[in-house]
């Protein structure tokens, strides 16, 4: 019953910064999107936008310097990063994730991956670009 009351009203938003000390430990202390190295200004982004599938999905979170999150706002990020989420967060951190980020969030990495596809196909059927770096970089 859950999952529907989700589904159709949205989830309450839990607070990201639950999952920033796991986040900056897997990518070891940088930014997920240009590599250089966090400096007290990163941010939990969403790696598929909230604004696509408003769930907040313990998979789905990257750290960010908060100018990265900013720039890449609610685009989906380029196929390269859609890479590099998929082996840190589905393959190498699945079960460090799911065992970390359970407590306050929806840990499914199965899930994870359909919502990314899904985004992914409806994003190229309607030939939408892919935010790669900066302020106006797309791929």
């Amino acid at each position: 019953a859950g999952e529907l009351s989700d589904f159709l009203f949205g989830t309450s938003r839990n607070s990201l910064k639950s999952a920033s000390e796991l986040l900056k430990d897997i990518q070891q202390g940088n930014c997920f999107y240009c590599l250089k190295p966090l400096k007290g200004n990163a941010e939990v982004d969403h790696f598929i936008p909230f604004t696509k599938y408003n769930n907040d999905l313990g998979h789905n979170f990257v750290l960010a310097h908060r100018a990265c999150n900013n720039n890449k706002r609610d685009y989906l990020a380029a196929p390269e990063h859609r890479d590099n989420w998929q082996e840190q967060n589905l393959v190498l951190n699945e079960a460090n994730i799911t065992n970390e980020l359970s407590p306050y969030f929806l840990c499914d990495s199965k899930r994870a991956a359909h919502v990314a596809n899904w985004a992914y196909d409806i994003a190229e059927k309607n030939g939408n670009k892919f935010w790669l770096a900066s302020k106006d970089v797309f791929v």
